[in-house]
């Protein structure tokens, strides 16, 4: 069963283990994708809009140089020496009634294109033209047509190459392809209108075309991988955080589960620290404090599992194991003088039904064994008025009352007016003071003070120097608990120092 049991915890943290690793990856790669497509496709519209208004502003300068050049007196002389060394262009002519009479790089000449305009109205706008309908030699043909005169107008052929170098300026490094559509003939010819990489399609805000350009796989996967490199990191960061507070509180829930079958199986036990006498340091009196020795994590701290009890309603259960222990311990065990034996007892536990009852029957229980019972009410629960009425009924019986970390909690001077006590222990944090120039040394004093005022046994907790017995002595301390005197003592070392 053992074995079973290891095995399956085993699986588990493997799976754990796992789990912390691969779940990062798996979440931080389809985020690193998707941002890599983002990123990408930014780049996309800004490239095509960056193409789109290079060949705008083309478009533009070529409608204004032949406005011009509708102008003039003399077009043609004046087309040729304004354009023969452009090289944007590939040819600007003149047609007059479906013949060009003028060219920028012929001059003068004749020649009838009317069989064009069976296929091609002459309109002002913008064409792809294929020379000789042969479609690898489509260009751009920018038209503006003379309104009084059919067929007649200025053409402005783009130099085909200079175009197929400006499109394709970036497509080594980022983009597989570029494509420009004017009406339903296609730049370059060759390739389709569509994509099914990773593309974007801008149309033009000045002219009837639109221009697709594709992103090279590479170039989405560089971008992904230098998105990992940043978000695999974060999420494995993140992946730790979420562990180790889910973790932390599935641990909680554990303890809690094992606190709670702790209490059923007697795995909580009882260590006891002397109170001596502080003029004559024989011992007067024991504190019963609890300890957990947990089956698998070993011995858990008191301020752990104390707390958890205390928020989980499992004090008061907590505190019936203790008086039960400290009497099934005690009792067999005779001091040679009456010792008193504080038991912390909270708010709470006052406000049982039968309270009072439970208390007394461990009061006389410890008596008949040679012990007075000490409640020490601690400070971390308010002690409300019914409470106060439970103390006078218990002080009624004999039973010793202490208040426990003076000074620390939720006390207050009313209390110390209203409630019957016997015994105000100082906390080790007034005692620490001593001899250190604090801003809560000169409480200790008050403290001190106060305690004789109200004709209490007052008791110091934490004593662990000479110089700090010594002067709580001389301010007349009654009582001293510290591991100058003593630390807490299993059962068997009380048994032996009793003896």
């Amino acid at each position: 069963m053992g074995q079973t049991n290891t095995s399956h915890s085993i699986t588990i943290e493997t799976k754990s283990f796992l789990a912390l690793f691969l779940i990062p990856i798996l979440v931080a790669i389809p985020i690193s994708y998707y941002f890599a497509q983002k990123d990408v496709k930014s780049e996309l519209v800004a490239i095509s809009r960056f193409y789109a208004n290079y060949i705008d502003s083309i478009i533009t300068e070529l409608h204004a140089e032949s406005a011009l050049i509708a102008q003039s007196e003399d077009q043609c002389e004046v087309m040729q020496e304004q354009l023969l060394y452009e090289n944007q262009l590939r040819e600007l002519v003149i047609v007059d009634e479906g013949v060009i009479v003028c060219s920028s790089k012929r001059g003068n000449i004749e020649v009838d294109i009317n069989s064009v305009f069976q296929k091609w109205e002459f309109d002002s706008g913008e064409y792809l033209f294929d020379y000789g309908n042969d479609i690898s030699q489509r260009s751009l043909a920018v038209v503006d047509a003379f309104p009084d005169k059919e067929n007649s107008g200025i053409v402005a052929l783009v130099n085909r190459n200079y175009l197929i170098e400006t499109l394709r300026r970036d497509a080594s490094t980022q983009l597989s392809r570029v494509s420009i559509k004017f009406k339903d003939l296609l730049y370059p010819p060759e390739q389709p209108f569509s994509s099914n990489g990773l593309h974007h399609v801008h149309a033009s805000l000045l002219y009837d075309y639109d221009i697709l350009v594709e992103a090279r796989p590479v170039t989405v996967y560089s971008k992904l991988i230098s998105i990992a490199i940043i978000t695999i990191p974060t999420a494995f960061l993140l992946s730790l955080l979420i562990h180790g507070f889910t973790r932390r509180y599935r641990q909680r829930d554990s303890l809690l589960d094992d606190l709670k079958s702790g209490l059923k199986r007697n795995e909580l036990f009882l260590l006891y620290q002397p109170l001596v006498n502080s003029q004559s340091h024989e011992v007067e009196g024991v504190e019963a404090l609890v300890r957990w020795e947990h089956p698998k994590l070993g011995l858990v701290r008191p301020d752990i599992f104390i707390p958890l009890a205390e928020q989980q309603g499992l004090i008061n259960q907590l505190t019936d194991v203790v008086l039960q222990r400290a009497l099934t311990d005690l009792q067999p065990t005779q001091p040679n003088k009456p010792l008193h034996v504080g038991v912390n007892i909270p708010p709470s536990y006052l406000e049982e039904k039968h309270c009072v009852q439970t208390l007394k029957r461990y009061h006389n229980a410890m008596n008949d064994a040679g012990y007075h019972l000490c409640i020490e009410i601690t400070e971390r629960q308010a002690l409300d008025e019914s409470g106060i009425k439970v103390l006078d009924a218990l002080a009624s019986e004999g039973v010793i009352i202490a208040i426990d970390d003076f000074g620390t909690g939720q006390t207050s001077l009313s209390l110390l007016n209203d409630a019957p006590f016997n015994y105000l222990k100082i906390d080790k944090c007034f005692v620490d003071t001593i001899g250190v120039d604090t801003v809560n040394a000169p409480v200790l004093s008050t403290i001190i003070e106060l305690g004789h005022k109200l004709n209490v046994t007052i008791v110091a907790e934490g004593v662990e120097t000479e110089e700090q017995s010594e002067l709580l002595s001389k301010h007349n301390v009654q009582l001293l608990q510290g591991y100058l005197f003593f630390k807490p003592l299993t059962l068997k070392a009380l048994k032996k120092l009793l003896r």
